[in-house]
Order: C-alpha cells, then sequence, then structure tokens
C-alpha cells in the first residue's frame, strides 16, 4: 500500500489559493466537531482560519463559536 501526500509539502495559504474556486465550505478539517460544524476554537480550525487570512481568501467556513485570531 502506498499513501500519496502530493500537498505535504505546502504552507495552509497555498493549498487554499491552489482552491480558491473550489467549494472549500465543504471540507472539513476540525478536531473538535459541533455537529456538522467546525468548532472554531481547535488547532486545526486556527490553521484553516489562518491559512485564509495568509491567502487573502475569505473564509466561507460555517463556525460553531467565532474563531480566534487567526495563527
Amino acid at each position: 500500500m502506498t499513501i500519496e501526500r502530493p500537498f505535504r509539502q505546502l504552507q495552509k495559504e497555498d493549498v487554499v489559493l491552489l482552491g480558491a474556486q473550489l467549494p472549500l465550505e465543504l471540507t472539513f478539517t476540525c478536531n473538535n466537531p459541533v455537529g456538522e460544524l467546525h468548532c472554531g476554537d481547535c488547532n486545526k480550525c486556527a490553521e484553516r482560519q489562518g491559512g485564509f487570512v495568509r491567502a487573502g481568501v475569505p473564509d466561507p467556513t460555517l463556525y460553531a463559536r467565532s474563531p480566534s485570531a487567526p495563527v
């Protein structure tokens, strides 16, 4: 078995820019979801928020709690 990791060398903002024209609101990266929503508090939510900010792309993600300051 081989595990492919084509984006392993990229930063979050690079991945956001590559997928900016895709429905990124359908992707899910949260470690502590609240129902079907991103929690807005975990480290993965912070990484996601920061990636959007650094890429200069609006974050379409629905968070259960107001996101904290992006990392």
